[in-house]
């Protein structure tokens, strides 16, 4: 069955912070009643739903009606239920206690050794407010083909510029490509740049949908045109690849590839050959690696000589002298949570996970002493500010201090 773990930490955060619509709290609860037996997420609302008061105090009075409103729904509805509705209802009135008894916190995963917690950040646990780093937001930095630079940190509806005989549209804070009748006398490339704390997504002018993780770029032509497809990358890109056809020498039709360049932390050169599919590549080189995670597809891995096809749910590690390590069941939640919304981790060393905070928050990460010997695992909304997420690292024995734009480690 699927985990519905992180969309509900979402659908939480929401709800605490009244952004929640009725939709969502619906959703909410009949996510509850969906995961499997024995989740911790969920032993965890049933613990809460032994030991709570589930009267709901004169503020809540609306949201008991709602509540009222999707227990009956349940009841008339029990293809959603997977026990009988006795049953259902004491998982949604376990849901709405916990909800009541964290309020004033945040719900968050941390794994320690005897395996999953459900905690939360009480008030008294928030760090002062002069203390905090807002979290990043949608924001880039487009460079045309003759060096003009249009900000992106708030994309206008509608015409943005135009290159050769393409036309440039904003909608929705995202940018995509219109393409002319006919292709223009010359490529003209244009460059997206996500500085620290920023991400952002774009559609190329062959259909071709980009997102861009903070302190990454993508340099592309405004217009494919003819027989070639590539594009460059730096940093952490997630991509689904447009198909396109024409005639080879017979007069058949065959797909025209599509090529992602990239360098390593070395500068050797790299590329991936796409067809029609969906991935992720991150090339940020924290562990001096680059790893290309496959969704959906097929692509091949080239560097330095080296080849290696990957398929769905595969993983491929390559090191900086180019051997190649697959990964066959790889965590496609964790590869993609950032473009979810999440921070996810399992088993990561503290450099890499202050490496990831510092690009999201726009911070520098100095170490006051040696880095900590620490693993870490578990998942958080990026919506988050800074506190939030170091209070969760806290929980290991870890010791930080924020200091403007820097975050210190303390020994």
């Amino acid at each position: 069955m699927t985990d519905y773990s992180a969309r509900l930490i979402q659908l939480y955060d929401a709800f605490i912070d009244n952004r929640s619509s009725p939709e969502e709290t619906e959703e909410f609860f009949r996510l509850i009643n969906e995961m499997e037996e024995g989740h911790p997420l969920k032993e965890r609302i049933f613990k809460e739903y032994e030991k709570a008061n589930f009267l709901l105090p004169e503020g809540k009075r609306d949201w008991q009606q709602s509540l009222d409103r999707i227990l009956q729904k349940d009841a008339q509805e029990p293809a959603y239920a997977i026990s009988p509705v006795r049953r259902v209802k004491r998982w949604m009135y376990a849901a709405a206690a916990i909800l009541l008894l964290l309020t004033a916190g945040t719900v968050y995963y941390f794994f320690s050794g005897t395996g999953v917690e459900v905690r939360s950040l009480s008030q008294q646990d928030q760090p002062e407010k002069k203390q905090d780093l807002k979290p990043g937001k949608t924001g880039a930095v487009l460079l045309l083909a003759d060096g003009t630079q249009i900000s992106l940190d708030s994309v206008q509806n509608g015409v943005l510029a135009s290159q050769g005989n393409s036309k440039i549209i904003g909608k929705n804070g995202r940018i995509s490509y219109e393409k002319g009748a006919t292709p223009g006398n010359e490529v003209l490339y244009n460059t997206i740049s996500t500085p620290r704390g920023r991400q952002f997504s774009l559609v190329l002018s062959d259909g071709s949908k980009v997102w861009l993780n903070a302190a990454s770029s993508i340099r592309y032509p405004a217009d494919f045109s003819g027989n070639d497809r590539k594009v460059e990358i730096t940093g952490e890109v997630y991509m689904e690849i447009a198909l396109h056809y024409r005639k080879d020498r017979s007069g058949s039709m065959e797909k025209i590839p599509f090529v992602v360049q990239f360098n390593t932390v070395e500068g050797n050169r790299g590329e991936i050959q796409v067809l029609g599919t969906h991935f992720n590549i991150n090339t940020y080189g924290d562990d001096r690696d680059v790893k290309a995670t496959l969704l959906e597809g097929s692509i091949e891995l080239v560097l330095n000589d080296r080849h290696m096809m990957i398929k769905p749910g595969e993983q491929v590690t390559a090191d900086k002298n180019g051997r190649m390590q697959l990964d066959s069941n790889a965590d496609m939640d964790a590869v993609m949570a950032w473009k979810n919304g999440f921070f996810s981790f399992n088993n990561t060393d503290m450099r890499t996970l202050m490496n990831e905070i510092g690009r999201w928050y726009d911070v520098d990460v100095e170490y006051a002493g040696t880095v900590p010997d620490r693993k870490f695992g578990g998942e958080i909304a990026r919506s988050s500010n800074a506190s939030q997420v170091l209070k969760i690292m806290e929980e290991s024995n870890v010791r930080f201090r924020i200091e403007e734009k820097k975050i210190i480690v303390l020994p």
